[in-house]
């Protein structure tokens, strides 16, 4: 281990299956199972809505699956998903398990399965709310755990071919205190590192000037290179009220690391301060 930074349906034969299901779940709870099966390839799905409406288009043929899934918040302000996709094939499982509340929620799904090529890769956007996650192969599982306030994080998440990888970006939404808090866990070879992360912005403007901050964060598991990788950055501009940032990275094989340093004693970035802006960043790679 390194520390690189620290700053349902069934087709026979030749038949094509198609299939659309449309949920509305205005001011509702749904749950579905889906279950899908083709030759090399088995995929189940469960899915829970809340204020959300849903739509799945699928296609099914003995060679292969197609399916693209999309859901976004009813006519509500909030809503919440839970979605677990998982895929088995004679090499082993990977999957993503996800949930997920909060504002100008949405989410897509696609899923392939068919000989030589499985995978599963989810879009979401979601403000001022809550996520826990999982992505998971055979040989390396990826954890993450977001909880925004007045802040926005939009992200890109998959599996394929037991591979895995996530990548996001996230912003604040109103000039007004709050913030993040993001934590990325991976785990490899029986190696594991954790990275956690926040920034909080307080009290009432002194000025016109708004804080401005952004961050990404990001973990990837490649299975022919045999390297998992994970991290996380922040940029962070000073304004109208005071910040708080840090970053501290934890593994099985290095001694803690801490962005900025003064961090390992408690005493994070602040702003405004000496100097107008903050970058803070911190990444691990397993092999």
């Amino acid at each position: 281990m390194e520390l690189l930074m620290s700053r349902g349906c069934f087709a026979v034969s030749a038949i094509v299956l198609l299939l659309y299901i449309l949920a509305s779940a205005a001011y509702a709870d749904v749950s579905m199972h889906n279950a899908y099966y083709t030759e090399g390839t088995v995929c189940y799905e469960q899915i829970f809505l809340h204020n959300m409406d849903y739509s799945n288009s699928v296609s099914i043929s003995e060679a292969s699956i197609y399916a693209d899934a999309e859901a976004r918040l009813s006519d509500a302000d909030t809503g919440r998903f839970n979605h677990r996709t998982y895929m088995s094939s004679g090499g082993g499982a990977q999957g993503i398990d996800m949930k997920v509340s909060g504002r100008d929620l949405s989410y897509i799904r696609s899923l392939y399965g068919g000989i030589g090529y499985k995978s599963a890769d989810l879009s979401y956007k979601m403000t001022s709310g809550d996520l826990q996650a999982v992505y998971f192969t055979p040989a390396a599982r990826v954890a993450e755990s977001i909880s925004l306030d007045n802040s926005r994080y939009e992200a890109d998440v998959g599996v394929y071919n037991f591979n895995l990888f996530s990548s996001g970006y996230g912003r604040p939404v109103a000039d007004a205190a709050g913030g993040f808090k993001h934590d990325i866990s991976l785990s490899y070879k029986g190696k594991e590192c954790q990275i956690e992360s926040f920034l909080k912005s307080t009290g009432s403007p002194v000025n016109q000037i708004p804080v401005r901050y952004s961050w990404e964060g990001f973990a990837s598991y490649s299975a022919s290179r045999g390297r998992a990788v994970s991290g996380l950055f922040i940029d962070a501009y000073a304004g109208n009220r005071p910040v708080d940032l840090g970053i501290k990275g934890t593994s099985t094989a290095l001694s803690d690391k801490y962005s900025p340093d003064s961090y390992a004693r408690g005493v994070p970035a602040h702003l405004p301060g000496a100097k107008p802006f903050w970058e803070l960043y911190m990444q691990y790679a397993i092999t």
